[in-house]
């Protein structure tokens, strides 16, 4: 009994540290997960989407791309 707590606890904190670059967060999913279940929490987590600074990471990596391909072209 005490061992599947552990691993129960131990999938919660994977499915936290997964995450933590969500709106969410690593204590909302890991909350999430332990509530649900760590399964539940993960295929939730596919729904929620990145949190602002990553978004905004995200879209300066794929300007920087699209520059680096007109750059390219214009070659």
């Amino acid at each position: 009994m005490y061992f599947a707590m552990v691993l129960y606890l131990f999938a919660a904190a994977i499915v936290g540290l997964i995450g933590r670059n969500t709106a969410a967060g690593f204590i909302g999913m890991f909350l999430l997960s332990i509530i649900v279940s760590p399964l539940l929490a993960l295929i939730f987590l596919f729904l929620l989407r990145p949190n602002k600074r990553e978004r905004l990471r995200l879209e300066k990596a794929r300007l920087e791309e699209e520059l680096r391909q007109s750059h390219r072209q214009t070659l």
